[in-house]
């Protein structure tokens, strides 16, 4: 049997620790782990030393295979210290990364983040000529007040030709830009979701799931407004929030002013198995958010039968195109998506067919088919 090749992981997705464990962003670090049973890992990230019993959120999860993980300084913020410590960060970042590059037989770039720029620029300055696989994990595409390191990393990773591909929340673009779905699910949870699709029908009250950060971006705001506008047509609708962020002191009190106290469930962060339980329960996902390729929660929701009803971001668009009924809404305020809700539960049985082919798309968001074909252009890199 072959020796493992080493794959170096340069992200700057959050890490804390849980006891002496290091734990990381839930999503990302389920995709790792599953990286991590064709290649031995080396994961470069940032990691919270300070109150980490606090920044370990149950979102965050621990790898479930052998990982290195070389910790860089957190970095990043509002205030103006945070954006000094970003300069202060450069050099012992700098180094992790020139220094395990060299020890390593792959490498793995995930954008957009400042480390990620950082990563690119170091790799080609130094002339690494190793297997390169860059991902950029928001939208492709441009969108109003996107931050311009954002634009840039795009041109950085656009040009980077020799020894790379780039994967994309989009379509494929030229020889090395392709476009993938992000995976978020097994075959383990498609077969169960299967099992369970068999009892799931559309029934009172009527329950909606917003999963993501709450904040403005992810359109927390117009989820909330959605309830109130179903419930104002005398729709028994109930809300669950997953998730936290900014704007949730702001929106409880929206809820409250709109009288929705009993309708409307503040979850903050929750593990997989519980998200994933939400998801069987619920008839509909409510992301109105901007910014982003395909969400990971609606791949999740929809092997649950939980029918995404998304504003059009990234590729969501072009992912969707084949539903029996429009489930992407241009217009991102609070009337069309309540409307597009409307116009699905008035017409017996278009929900149920709207559920059915959600689960159908499911084996397209599955890490199985994902390591299929990223383990295919590594290799050929």
């Amino acid at each position: 049997m072959s020796q493992q090749r080493t794959l170096l992981v340069i992200s700057g997705t959050p890490h804390a620790l849980r006891g002496n464990d290091v734990v990381g962003w839930g999503p990302t670090v389920r995709e790792l782990s599953h990286l991590g049973s064709r290649y031995h890992l080396v994961h470069i990230a940032p990691l919270s030393t300070v109150g980490a019993q606090l920044a370990a959120p149950p979102s965050y999860l621990p790898y479930t295979c052998p990982v290195r993980f070389v910790s860089v300084p957190m970095v990043g913020g509002a205030r103006f210290w945070n954006k000094i410590s970003v300069f202060l960060a450069f050099f012992p970042t700098a180094l992790a990364i020139a220094r395990e590059a060299r020890k390593a037989d792959l490498i793995h770039v995930r954008g957009p983040h400042a480390i990620a720029m950082l990563a690119v620029l170091l790799l080609d300055l130094l002339r690494f000529r190793k297997p390169c696989w860059l991902k950029y994990a928001g939208t492709w595409k441009a969108y109003h007040q996107e931050p311009w390191s954002f634009r840039v990393q795009r041109k950085i990773f656009e040009r980077a030709r020799k020894h790379c591909f780039v994967s994309v929340n989009g379509e494929s673009q030229g020889s090395h830009i392709h476009g993938f779905l992000n995976p978020c699910v097994t075959s383990s949870d498609i077969r169960n979701a299967h099992e369970m699709l068999k009892q799931k029908c559309l029934s009172e009250p009527l329950r909606l799931v917003f999963a993501g950060r709450v904040d403005e971006g992810k359109g927390i705001a117009i989820a909330i407004r959605v309830l109130k506008r179903l419930c104002d047509a005398g729709i028994a609708a109930e809300l669950d929030v997953i998730g936290d962020g900014p704007l949730r002191a702001q929106v409880e009190r929206d809820v409250h002013g709109f009288d929705l106290t009993t309708r409307c469930r503040f979850h903050g962060w929750q593990p997989v198995r519980v998200v994933h339980a939400m998801f069987k329960q619920g008839h509909f996902l409510v992301l109105p958010s901007y910014g982003e390729g395909w969400p990971k929660v609606a791949g999740e929701a929809m092997t649950y039968g939980c029918v995404p009803i998304v504003a059009d971001t990234g590729n969501t668009l072009d992912v969707l195109s084949d539903a029996p009924y429009p489930l992407v809404v241009c217009e991102r305020n609070e009337i069309a998506f309540a409307e597009r809700i409307k116009n699905i539960i008035e017409v017996p049985g278009r929900w149920d067919k709207l559920s059915a082919y959600a689960q159908k798309r499911a084996p397209d968001f599955s890490y199985e088919h994902f390591m299929e074909r990223i383990t295919g252009l590594l290799e050929a890199v």
